[in-house]
């Protein structure tokens, strides 16, 4: 049986793994960037082969963009194991009916603080909060109701 305090600490722990998501896409973004400026320099001679320690700076900048490759790498597979996690909570909070559900869509998918919410629904900020305990509570009860189902 999961209760409101186990539900609410499951919503913020997707929250933050949201927050962390857009912080990743722009870091990799800025990667990638940065990358592209270097090649388009024209200071890459891509028929070289990969130089370990060289002074040649050729060699210096394929290292580069190796470990920024590489850091891409790991921070997308670091990406798709955060958007794993909490996969269900997430459909399910995607069915949440009515306004309380687009509020605790906005809140905990999108990121957005609740001031934000507040002045786009032009609701007072309690208000936003009483709508995000409503959803929660039926995100509670689904998730109880599917647990009573599966057994």
């Amino acid at each position: 049986m999961t209760d409101y305090s186990r539900m609410k600490e499951d919503l913020n722990l997707i929250r933050e793994n949201h927050i962390r998501i857009n912080l990743l896409v722009c870091q990799l973004k800025t990667l990638r960037d940065d990358g592209l400026a270097t090649a388009y320099s024209g200071a890459i001679d891509y028929a070289k082969e990969r130089v370990q320690a060289s002074h040649d700076p050729d060699g210096k900048l394929i290292n580069t963009i190796e470990k920024l490759n590489r850091q891409i790498e790991r921070m997308e597979a670091r990406v798709i194991e955060l958007r794993e996690d909490g996969k269900y909570l997430e459909g399910l909070l995607e069915k949440a009916p009515g306004l309380s559900g687009e509020i605790a869509r906005a809140y905990y998918l999108g990121g957005r603080g609740m001031r934000y919410i507040s002045k786009a629904t032009s609701y007072s900020t309690r208000q936003c909060w009483r709508h995000v305990d409503v959803a929660i509570n039926w995100l509670v009860q689904e998730v109880n109701k599917n647990e009573k189902n599966n057994l």
